[in-house]
């Protein structure tokens, strides 16, 4: 964790995070500025594409499925390109400019069958009580999950699928942040102690990911495991 900076509850738009990542790429030489900047829908806005493109930074975006991504969706879908993007993942990719975008961009469209059973809900105009009617993933219906990405990026689209894929990986720090190592929430409205206490919890964050990386240096563990395993290992005299 190189740094963190705490704002108001009201502030978790993307736009209030992106000046600092501007500052932060900005700030970099070239040849040390991040191979791509990874974010989900809130991410996947004029605005912050603006902001990549105009520093020339790589970036791979999800958006919302609005009603002109959802007729991209379609359209793809009745031209039937798919091709195999890894883990399960068809990919398929185009050109789509929304409305309110500069440009046309590059739009990849991954989708994954659905195996579980599914059920959908109808309500009747004479109660409102729905009715549930349950599709079984033994009858021969394919039912699919789609995830819409946006990229400045010339990247096969298998490469595109691992690298959607990952970003879950690196969520997973954030959620051990804020789950097992007190950034949940603050209750002061002092910004400053905020901060200070936020970077206090990150830099002892390191200070443990980096021992335990030392301790067992295979794999990396969560506190929620490494602590227990740790705090009950037998230690030399």
């Amino acid at each position: 964790m190189l740094d963190v900076e705490v704002q108001s509850g009201k502030a978790s738009a993307a736009k209030h995070s992106l000046p600092r990542l501007c500052q932060l790429i900005e700030g970099l030489p070239p040849e040390e500025r991040p191979a791509l900047v990874r974010g989900d829908s809130a991410f996947g806005n004029e605005g912050v594409m603006a902001e990549m493109e105009r520093t020339e930074q790589h970036y791979l975006f999800k958006l919302r499925q609005t009603a002109g991504v959802k007729r991209l969706i379609e359209r793809q879908w009745q031209q039937g390109d798919w091709q195999n993007a890894g883990q399960g993942f068809d990919a398929v990719e185009g050109k789509l400019r929304l409305t309110g975008w500069s440009s046309a961009r590059r739009v990849v469209v991954l989708r994954r069958r659905i195996k579980n059973s599914m059920a959908a809900a109808e309500t009747s105009n004479e109660n409102q009580q729905p009715t549930l009617h349950f599709i079984d993933h033994s009858d021969k219906v394919k039912l699919w999950e789609y995830a819409i990405l946006v990229t400045n990026t010339d990247y096969s689209l298998d490469a595109i699928g691992q690298l959607y894929r990952d970003r879950a990986d690196c969520e997973n720090g954030f959620d051990e942040l804020k789950n097992q190592w007190g950034w949940g929430g603050y209750t002061t409205h002092d910004l400053e102690r905020c901060n200070l206490s936020a970077r206090a919890v990150a830099l002892i964050y390191n200070w443990w990911s980096w021992y335990v990386r030392l301790a067992h240096p295979k794999t990396r563990l969560e506190a929620i495991t490494s602590r227990p395993m740790l705090c009950s290992a037998a230690l030399p005299a």
